[in-house]
């Protein structure tokens, strides 16, 4: 047992270790891991939401959902029983 729990103490310093890296070179992962400078652009974390892709208050109207997935997804005739 007390190996595993120097094996997650290792990794869990390894980890935050390569993370420090990540903020003094004020990278993301994906940009370490493509090379992609960040120049000109605004962090993620900071930059402003986008517009939303659907609407969360929007009713749905269950006979359509289960018209179009069960047919299509399961092969059947899209009735339950």
């Amino acid at each position: 047992f007390g190996g595993f729990v120097v094996v997650a103490a290792i990794a869990s310093a390894l980890l935050w270790v390569y993370h420090a890296f990540l903020v003094v070179t004020n990278r993301t992962t994906k940009e370490y891991r493509k090379s992609i400078p960040n120049v000109t652009e605004e962090p993620t974390l900071c930059a402003p939401r986008g517009p939303q892709l659907f609407d969360p208050w929007a009713l749905v109207d269950p006979q359509v959902i289960n018209g179009s997935t069960s047919s299509s997804s399961r092969g059947g005739s899209g009735r339950h029983l």
